[in-house]
C-alpha cells in the first residue's frame, strides 16, 4: 500500500517522475489518491471495495474507463429495479379491462 497523503505535497516534477515510475510498474500496487489525472495516467485496472456486500470488484482500464463502467451498470441496474416496479405494481392492479 503506497501513503499517496505524500502525493498531495509533491511538486510538480516530482509528480511527473512519480507517474512516469509507476506507468513502467510492472507489479500489483494497490493506492488511494484523489487525483483523476494521475490514476488515469498510472492505473491499469481498478479494484473497487463494494462496502455493502463486503466484495471486491474487479475494473480493466484507468479510471475514466472505471468511472464509464461503474456509470453503465447503476444504468442496468436502475432499468432492473424500474422493470421490476412497474411488473409489482401491474399484478396489484389486476386485468386491464379494455373498453
Amino acid at each position: 500500500m503506497f501513503p499517496f497523503a505524500l502525493y498531495s505535497s509533491l511538486d510538480m516534477d516530482a509528480v511527473m517522475w512519480l507517474e512516469d515510475y509507476l506507468s513502467k510498474w510492472d507489479k500489483i500496487l494497490f493506492f488511494v489518491c484523489h487525483s483523476q489525472d494521475f490514476m488515469n495516467n498510472v492505473c491499469t485496472d481498478i479494484v473497487r471495495l463494494d462496502p455493502t456486500y463486503k466484495k471486491l470488484h474487479y475494473y480493466s482500464g484507468n479510471y475514466d474507463t472505471y468511472v464509464q463502467t461503474r456509470r453503465d451498470q447503476d444504468m442496468v441496474q436502475m432499468r432492473q429495479y424500474e422493470g421490476a416496479w412497474v411488473i409489482v405494481w401491474l399484478k396489484k392492479m389486476g386485468p386491464i379491462v379494455g373498453s
